[in-house]
């Protein structure tokens, strides 16, 4: 059975230069938008999952941009460095955005729960955010 484990932080009025710097915070940690050369991402709330090659994530950012400026779901896809696990950063509205584990999710050792600490340490930046109010994680 395929379970899901999301990290919730909440806050007010969530804005486009607010999800830039969540996504800096990210890259400079060590996570990457390019994922064997492509980029995989989500916008204007269709649920339906782009990909691009990386050549042409300018045109995806602007894409992105235009899609949270307009309010609507947006995700995209954050790759480890030298690894396959993946995160879904995505802005959910002006009130929240998720950090979700969906590739490759690291496990503890003979167990099938995620390993929470492992991915804290990698999104730890984003919790020191000044307008962070609260964090929810649910594993469902």
């Amino acid at each position: 059975m395929s379970r899901l484990m999301h990290v919730s932080f909440n806050s007010s009025n969530i804005t486009f230069s607010d999800f830039e710097i969540v996504l800096d915070a990210l890259l400079k940690r060590g996570w990457s938008y390019n994922k064997n050369g492509v980029v995989f991402y989500m916008v204007d709330g269709t649920y339906d999952f782009e990909t691009t090659s990386i050549s042409d994530y300018n045109n995806v950012y602007e894409r992105i941009k235009s899609s949270i400026l307009k309010g609507n779901v947006t995700t995209l896809d954050l790759v480890w460095k030298n690894t396959n696990v993946v995160i879904a950063l995505t802005y959910m509205d002006r009130n929240c955005f998720d950090v979700a584990l969906v590739e490759d999710v690291r496990k503890l050792p003979e167990l099938d729960y995620p390993d929470l600490s492992w991915y804290f340490e990698r999104i730890s930046s984003i919790f020191s955010l000044p307008y962070i109010e609260n964090v929810t994680i649910t594993y469902e």
